[in-house]
């Protein structure tokens, strides 16, 4: 039977996979440069990619009581998100609990009644629990974020100009597909560029301030 995964078996995965030949025994290792650098990223490795995707270990369901303080207009009532939760799953039109509404920080803001039930992706600290898919994504991905600290690359910059023009490139598409982002990943808008903390990355990237300053483009659908 198969180990269940472990923080210090991804890590060096990713090391791995980076070319490195060092090996840490826990992130916590105050003498090793690649644990550090683990250790400072993991936690937002960690909620970045699970909030990518509904991966099955990772969807909880809660029953929410109405906040004391309804919204200023718009809406009747707001629902506070629970703590753990990375990213609401709005319920598919036409079933049982499906309601409209939309999430303003950490509510939810709807005219449904209280108790409200809702679907979402929640973040799950136990590795163990997480499925075979999500361990190799997560190796994956740290192994992206670990590449400068790890391999001291000289084509670090251009792999990130490359990734920069790839994003500003999907980016232009995405805008004008339909559908909001909490709805399919396949789509944004540019309210989703202006909060969401996932583009911080390009936001000194003039192609990416230009979209920002330009009106939000036409859906196109086909």
């Amino acid at each position: 039977m198969a180990e269940p995964p472990n923080q210090t078996r991804i890590v060096n995965a990713a090391i791995a996979r980076l070319g490195g030949t060092d090996k840490v025994t826990s992130i916590d290792d105050p003498n090793s440069n690649s644990a550090r650098r683990a250790k400072e990223i993991w936690d937002d490795m960690r909620r970045a990619l699970l909030a990518r995707h509904p991966f099955n270990f990772a969807i909880k369901r809660a029953l929410l009581n109405a906040a004391a303080e309804a919204p200023a207009f718009g809406y009747e009532r707001k629902f506070q998100l629970p703590p753990d939760c990375l990213r609401w799953l709005p319920p598919a039109q036409g079933t049982a609990e499906s309601f409209v509404g939309e999430r303003e920080g950490n509510f939810i803001l709807t005219d449904a009644e209280a108790p409200l039930k809702i679907r979402y992706i929640a973040d799950v600290t136990d590795v163990p629990s997480w499925s075979a898919g999500f361990v190799l994504a997560a190796t994956i991905f740290l192994a992206g974020w670990l590449n400068e600290g790890v391999t001291q690359s000289n084509t670090k910059q251009q792999s990130m100009d490359e990734m920069a023009d790839e994003a500003i490139s999907r980016i232009e598409r995405l805008l004008t597909t339909p559908f909001a982002v909490d709805y399919d990943d396949a789509s944004i808008t540019l309210s989703d560029l202006r909060q969401r903390w996932e583009w911080d990355s390009l936001r000194k990237d003039p192609r990416f301030q230009k979209i920002l300053a330009s009106p939000e483009p036409k859906t196109i659908y086909k």
